[in-house]
């Protein structure tokens, strides 16, 4: 695998639209005041079916540039993915909610690990259908 400065900016670019999209949807739920516009648990749920939905469509875009040493890619790219929506959130949202950092891993940022399990998942699949096609480019 190589990590060519192309292939870094756009696993950091995606990974940023991964938190940013669901974010930037995330205000149409709350009222001008600041309050959330609907119950705090669909809210949540709702938030968890954006970023997932936005992260595999971004991971399947990124997956069709990969041709080889899937279940690593998958790895990087959603481990990387991973610690850009922390920082985001480290950066952003801890400072404008006032959470602590236990509350916040118990409510958000421990669900941010999703995006590392569909990723490695895309991998496995990826590395499955290559070896089929006769096309496995694996670390042996």
């Amino acid at each position: 695998m190589e990590l060519n400065p192309h292939k870094l900016l756009k696993v950091a670019g995606l990974g940023f639209l991964t938190w940013l999209l669901p974010l930037a949807l995330s205000v149409f739920f709350y009222t001008k005041t600041g309050e959330p516009a609907v119950d705090i648990t669909f809210f949540k749920t709702i938030m968890i079916v954006l970023f997932g939905g936005f992260g595999t469509v971004l991971l399947a875009y990124y997956f069709k540039g990969v041709s080889e040493f899937y279940i690593f890619e998958g790895f990087f790219v959603g481990a990387a993915w991973l610690v850009i929506n922390w920082i985001m959130d480290f950066l952003i949202l801890l400072p404008i909610n006032g959470m602590d950092i236990t509350t916040y891993f118990k409510e958000i940022g421990l669900r941010y690990i999703l995006i590392l399990i569909i990723a490695v998942s895309i991998g496995i699949a990826a590395e499955d259908a290559a070896g089929k096609s006769g096309k496995q480019n694996t670390i042996k």
